[in-house]
């Protein structure tokens, strides 16, 4: 983010199991480990690797209270029969 005082970041995070990673890593047509591995050598240049033009959706289902005291053991309603 751009503020009076220069860029400023407001968030990094680089694990793979975040949602935000899923619904942006569908859309890589490059290979992931080629993009790693130039990325480590320090060999990456704007628009070297390809993405889909498709969009992409991540759908997080939690229970109530997470990420801080939170139930077990709910059951999620049959989500693969369509409500009359």
């Amino acid at each position: 983010m751009m503020t009076a005082r220069g860029p400023m970041v407001l968030e990094f995070n680089c694990r793979f199991g975040d949602p935000e990673t899923q619904a942006v890593l569908m859309r890589l047509d490059s290979d992931l480990l080629d993009a790693i591995e130039a990325a480590v050598e320090g060999r990456v240049s704007p628009g070297e690797f390809k993405w889909s033009s498709e969009a992409s959706c991540c759908v997080v289902v939690a229970s109530a209270g997470y990420p801080g005291s939170f139930m077990t053991g709910n059951k999620f309603p049959d989500w693969t029969t369509p409500t009359p």
